[in-house]
C-alpha cells in the first residue's frame, strides 16, 4: 500500500478506532494481525515488503484453533483496553494507537508500521506537526524528488505524470487538501493495485471504482489474504509431501544401518570363510550365540560384501544425522510454522534493541537473548541496547560475538539454563565455533569497557563473575526468534 493511499485510508478508520475498546488480537496469517474493535469491526493488518494492507471490516480471517505463544503476549497487554488517540505518520506508512493507561509498567502505545510491524512501547516515535509542499512542476520535473519530499513517492509521481495536464493541478490540490472521491482497485492478471485515480494506460484490467479509501482496502486486502490462505494450503501439503518422502529415505537408511552389525559379524567370523569367494548367503554366530543367516550380493566376493555393508552403514548414519538435525524440524508442519513466525513476525523488545543489527533468541525460560551480528552492531549493543546490569557473555580468550541477556532489574536471577543457552549462542558464534565444547564468560554490562582507539567491538573486562563450559548444540538455533 503506498503512502497516498495509507493516508486516506487511515483518515477514515481513525474516527471509527478512537473510543473503542480492542476486544480480541488474532494471528490468523504469517505478517496478519487482526484485532477485533468493539464497534463490532476488525482491523485487519499486513506488514512486510510488499503486498501490505491496512483497513477495517466487519469480517476476520479464519483463525487457528490455538493462538500462538505471541498472540497470548498481545493479549495480556492490550486486551479491554481502550483506543484514546491515533497518531499518523503517513509518509512513513505507521500509525500509533494510544491506549488508555493500565499502571506504571504498562506499554501505552502500539506502532503499526506497514513495513516492520506492531511494537508495543511506553513511547511514541516523533511525528511531524506539518508536511511541506512542492510545487506541481517540482515533481514533474525532478525524479528523485522523494529525496527531499519523502512523501510524494515514485509510483505518486509516475502515476501523476499519467494525467492530463489540466486534470494534474486538479488532482494534486484535492490529494493535498484530502478531497478524493473516488478510490479504484485494479485486477491484472493475479495482481491486485490500489490507485487514487481513474488508470488508462493498462490493458486486460478489471477496474473496481469505490466511493470508500477503506472499502478499496478492504477489498485490496481481502483479495491478497485469500490467495495467503491458498499459499499456506499448498506449503502444508507440500510439507506433508516431503514428509511422506523423508520417512520412506529414513526407513531406507536405518536398513543401511542395520548392514553395519552385519559387517561386523562378518569381520569376527572372516577366519571361516574363504573371503575372495562368492556366496548369497552365510551362516554366523552372534553375540548371544544364535546362528544367523546374512543375505550377500553374489556377485561380490565375501570381503567385498563386507566393505559395501560397513560403507552404506556409514553413509546412513550421516543421513539419519542430517535428517535429524535438518529436515525433521521442516517435515513436522506445526513446528515448522511457528518457527517461520517467530522469524518473521518482530515480537516485541525493548525499545532500545529495537533497530539494531542483531540475533535475538528466546530462552526456555523466557529471556531475551541478543547477539551482534558484526562489530559494529557488537559496538552499539554495548553502547546503546545493553542496560548495566544485562548479563554479557563472550567466548574466552579469542574473537567472538558480543551476547546480552536482557534483565528486566539488576535483582532479578537470570536461571541457569538460560545462561547455559546464551552460553551456546555466544560459544558458536566465536573462533570456538568447530569445537564440541565451549568455554564462555560471563559479567555485567557495568564492568564492560569500550577501549579507546581500538577497533569496534574491542572491550575490557575489568571483573568475571563467571565461566562456563558447554557442549555444542547446533538445535540452539530452535530459540531463534529472529
Amino acid at each position: 500500500m503506498d503512502a497516498s493511499f495509507f493516508r486516506y485510508v487511515l483518515k477514515e478508520i481513525k474516527g471509527v478506532l478512537v473510543g473503542s475498546r480492542v476486544e480480541k488480537i488474532y494471528n490468523p496469517l504469517d505478517l496478519v494481525w487482526s484485532f477485533k474493535i468493539s464497534k463490532k469491526t476488525n482491523l485487519i493488518f499486513k506488514y512486510g515488503a510488499k503486498d501490505n494492507f491496512v483497513f477495517l471490516s466487519k469480517n476476520r480471517p479464519q483463525n487457528p484453533l490455538r493462538p500462538g505463544s505471541q498472540v497470548g503476549w498481545w493479549r495480556k497487554r492490550v486486551l479491554n483496553r481502550w483506543i484514546e488517540d491515533i497518531l499518523v505518520d503517513w509518509p512513513k506508512r505507521l500509525f500509533v494507537i494510544k491506549l488508555s493507561h493500565r499502571d506504571t509498567d504498562s506499554d501505552d502505545f502500539i506502532i503499526f508500521d506497514l513495513k516492520n510491524g506492531l511494537t508495543l512501547t511506553k513511547q511514541p516515535p516523533p511525528i511531524p506537526d506539518s508536511i511541506s509542499w512542492p510545487p506541481i512542476n517540482e515533481i514533474i520535473q525532478d525524479k528523485q524528488i522523494y529525496k527531499r519530499y519523502p512523501h510524494i513517492t515514485s509510483p505518486f509521481r509516475y502515476n501523476l505524470l499519467e494525467l492530463d495536464i489540466d486534470f494534474q493541478k486538479k488532482f494534486y490540490k484535492d490529494f493535498i487538501e484530502e478531497n478524493i472521491k473516488e478510490f479504484y482497485v485494479y485486477e491484472i492478471d493475479e495482481n491486485v493495485e490500489l490507485s487514487l485515480w481513474k488508470r488508462s494506460n493498462i490493458k486486460g484490467y478489471k477496474e473496481n471504482i469505490f466511493k470508500s479509501a477503506n472499502d478499496a482496502a478492504e477489498y485490496y486486502g481481502w483479495s491478497i489474504l485469500n490467495k495467503l490462505k491458498d499459499k499456506e494450503i499448498n506449503l502444508s501439503k507440500r510439507l506433508k509431501r516431503a514428509e511422506k518422502r523423508l520417512e520412506k529415505e529414513r526407513q531406507k537408511l536405518e536398513k543401511w544401518l542395520k548392514l553395519g552389525k552385519m559387517a561386523i559379524l562378518i569381520q569376527q567370523n572372516l577366519h571361516q570363510f574363504d573371503i575372495n569367494k562368492h556366496y548369497d548367503k552365510i551362516s554366523v554366530t552372534d553375540e548371544n550365540g544364535s546362528l544367523i543367516d546374512i543375505e550377500l550380493d553374489a556377485s561380490l566376493s565375501l570381503i567385498e560384501n563386507m566393505n559395501k555393508m560397513f560403507k552404506m552403514a556409514k553413509k546412513a548414519k550421516r543421513g539419519l544425522d542430517y535428517l535429524e538435525t535438518k529436515d525433521l524440524e521442516k517435515v513436522n508442519i506445526e513446528d515448522y510454522k511457528k518457527r517461520k513466525n517467530r522469524s518473521l513476525q518482530k515480537i516485541p523488545l525493548p525499545s532500545r534493541i529495537s533497530g539494531l543489527k542483531v540475533k535475538v533468541y528466546k530462552s526456555s525460560d523466557g529471556y531475551f537473548i541478543v547477539s551482534g551480528k558484526n562489530q559494529e552492531a557488537n559496538h552499539k549493543l554495548l553502547s546503546f541496547g545493553a542496560t548495566s546490569h544485562d548479563l554479557w557473555l563472550h567466548a574466552s580468550g579469542g574473537p567472538g560475538a558480543h551476547v546480552i541477556i536482557v534483565r528486566d532489574n539488576p535483582k532479578k536471577e537470570i536461571p541457569q539454563r538460560t545462561l547455559e543457552e546464551a552460553a551456546v549462542i555466544a560459544g558458536r558464534f566465536s573462533y570456538q565455533r568447530d569445537s564440541d565444547y565451549l568455554e564462555v564468560i560471563y559479567s555485567e554490562v557495568r564492568y564492560i569497557k569500550k577501549i579507546k582507539g581500538k577497533p569496534l567491538g574491542e572491550v575490557e573486562v575489568t571483573k568475571v563473575l563467571g565461566s562456563l563450559l558447554v557442549k555444542n548444540d547446533s538445535s540452539i538455533e530452535k530459540l531463534r526468534i529472529y
